[in-house]
C-alpha cells in the first residue's frame, strides 16, 4: 500500500495525515489525491480516464480467438 504524507488533499486542501493505514485515494489516470472521506465530492468520472471507452465483449468464439492471438499479448504488468 502507499502512504501519502506531506501531501494536501486536492478536494479540501487539508494535509493528508500519515499512518499505518491508507489515508487517501489516488486516481490511477489523473493522479488526483484525496482523503477517503472526500472522494465522494470528486467528479463521478475522471475526465482523463479510459474506463468509459472500454467495451464489454460478448459472444466471443474463444477457440477462434485463442488460435489467432497469444495470451501474453493481453497480459500487462503495469500498475500491479
Amino acid at each position: 500500500f502507499i502512504l501519502f504524507s506531506g501531501v494536501n488533499c486536492n478536494v479540501c486542501q487539508q494535509r493528508i495525515k500519515s499512518g499505518f493505514t491508507k489515508q487517501a485515494y489516488q486516481c490511477r489516470d489523473c493522479k488526483l489525491i484525496c482523503h477517503k472521506s472526500c472522494h465522494y465530492k470528486t467528479d463521478a468520472l475522471c475526465t482523463q480516464s479510459t474506463v468509459s471507452k472500454l467495451q464489454i465483449a460478448r459472444d466471443i468464439d474463444w477457440a477462434h480467438f485463442l488460435s489467432h492471438y497469444q495470451l501474453e499479448e493481453f497480459i500487462s504488468l503495469d500498475g500491479i
